[in-house]
């Protein structure tokens, strides 16, 4: 939300008037005129100091006020739509800030017409408060054409590409905020940007520029990083092939969050993809009895730890643990192919070909081979 602009007076016409007539009326329109200013001027102040201290029901009533005396002044009406807005009534601050707009383009005065790209980032504002994003999107769009230095506006206008799943526009957006943050000694409003970008990165399939930009993110974090950041930048490791990275990643993730069962399944998946079992089977092991009594727990995402773990006992020589596992993965999920080809092919090393035919079958009827997990 942006407080800018330079008040501007509204000039009263002339008339012909005889000259006695016309001392005593410039007389007392001069009276008028300064009433009215000092009048306005005193509410504004008065308004600005209960804004500032967030009382915005005494600020929209004092820069009603002013408004009446100077209907025509673009930054008194932003003003009032800035209370408005405080109070949530996101309508009526965007009529007044439609009208800062188009009064502020329409001024004659420079330092009057450079604030209109503020009054449209308070438009877009409201508009996105209301759901409107498309309008949002487009009184963004003319603040940035009018005034292409709001850092603040590109990140907002990304925001809106972001929740639009329009994830290479959103980090355009991001990079030109950043550009602009990097010269104004904001380290704050940096960090966010790049965090920012780096999701918008991630979402969009740039693995590597992701990377990047989490690691900048951590630099300037420092100590302040919790298990999500690790846990992210470990996956995009994953997706780059680098594992040594994704496995150092999810372990400072455990060691912030050892409650969360997706840290070991992700690092569970590198010890496999490695054919470290061991390894993996102590992992799944974690994740399914952090799991295994939660309702809420995708059940198919559990049948497959379980199948995962009983190829981990099977590698082990545990047999009887991996029939227990393949047949808790088929419980779990019946059309769990795999798992029935892999319980036939123990069945078949156990000699019971009965057993072993009957999951062959299973697995075949429902489409399964031996690489289908």
């Amino acid at each position: 939300m942006s407080e800018t602009g330079i008040r501007s007076v509204k000039k009263p016409g002339r008339t012909a008037v005889p000259a006695a007539v016309l001392l005593a009326a410039v007389l007392l329109a001069s009276a008028m005129l300064v009433s009215a200013c000092s009048a306005s001027d005193a509410a504004v102040k008065k308004g600005t100091a209960a804004y500032e201290d967030s009382d915005y029901s005494l600020a929209l009533a004092e820069f009603d006020k002013a408004a009446s005396q100077k209907e025509s002044d673009p930054a008194i009406l932003n003003k009032r739509g800035m209370a408005a807005f405080g109070l949530g009534r996101y309508g009526d601050a965007a009529a007044d800030f439609e009208a800062a707009a188009s009064l502020a383009e329409a001024s004659d005065k420079k330092e009057v017409q450079k604030n209109a790209a503020a009054y449209y980032a308070n438009l877009g504002d409201c508009e996105s408060r209301m759901g409107q994003s498309d309008q949002a999107m487009e009184d963004y769009t003319k603040a940035l054409q009018l005034d292409p230095s709001l850092s603040v506006v590109y990140n907002k206008r990304g925001n809106l590409y972001f929740e639009q799943e329009q994830y290479g526009q959103a980090a355009d957006d991001f990079s030109s905020a950043i550009d602009l943050e990097k010269t104004s000694g904001d380290d704050q409003a940096l960090l966010s940007l790049y965090w920012n970008r780096a999701e918008a990165y991630r979402l969009n399939g740039d693995q590597q520029e992701a990377v990047n930009d989490y690691l900048i993110y951590g630099q300037m974090a420092g100590d302040n990083l919790d298990n999500d950041y690790y846990a992210k930048l470990a996956s995009l490791y994953c997706g780059l092939s680098q594992f040594d990275q994704a496995k150092e990643n999810y372990q400072k993730a455990i060691q912030l969050a050892p409650d969360d069962p997706n840290l070991y399944l992700g690092l569970a998946q590198i010890s496999l993809s490695q054919e470290d079992y061991s390894s993996a089977l102590d992992q799944l092991s974690q994740y399914i009895s952090q799991t295994e009594n939660d309702s809420g727990a995708d059940q198919k995402a559990l049948a497959a730890a379980y199948g995962d773990r009983g190829l981990c006992d099977q590698q082990q020589g545990d047999t009887e643990k991996a029939l227990a596992d393949y047949s808790k993965a088929v419980e779990l999920d019946p059309d769990y192919a795999w798992a029935y080809f892999m319980r036939g092919k123990l069945y078949q090393q156990m000699e019971d070909y009965e057993n072993a035919a009957a999951d062959y079958q299973k697995a075949q009827d429902l489409g399964g081979t031996d690489a289908d997990q």
